[in-house]
């Protein structure tokens, strides 16, 4: 079976909630779709196990904190610019950079003026 799943309509169901509210408790989502607590907990766990769901995350909203703007970025330097370009980009705050060959990939964050 390895990392693939087929789905079924009960899977799907379940994917569709959390993609809603991924802290939405088993009694809830029971509530909601007619199935039980057991059998949501053992689907739950099965697409864990085979890489379905890979995390519950949440979204925060970027002006209550304090981020404005997230800007996602791919750079070409030419290569005697390339050191130059690393050097100037690392001095900004950022989340996730990377430095591949000639490429800078790399995910800016702006901060609002509020405190942190």
């Amino acid at each position: 079976m390895g990392n693939s799943l087929d789905l079924d309509e009960v899977d799907r169901s379940i994917l569709r909630l959390l993609r809603q509210n991924a802290r939405m408790s088993l009694q809830e989502m029971s509530r909601q779709t007619g199935i039980s607590d057991a059998t949501l907990q053992f689907r739950l766990k099965r697409m864990r196990a085979n890489g379905v769901i890979e995390s519950f995350t949440i979204k925060a909203n970027p002006a209550a904190t304090g981020y404005t703007v997230t800007a996602i970025m791919l750079v070409q330097t030419e290569a005697e610019r390339h050191e130059q370009a690393v050097a100037a980009l690392v001095k900004i705050p950022v989340r996730s950079p990377k430095f591949t060959g000639y490429w800078v990939s790399t995910t800016f964050l702006s901060r609002s003026g509020r405190g942190a």
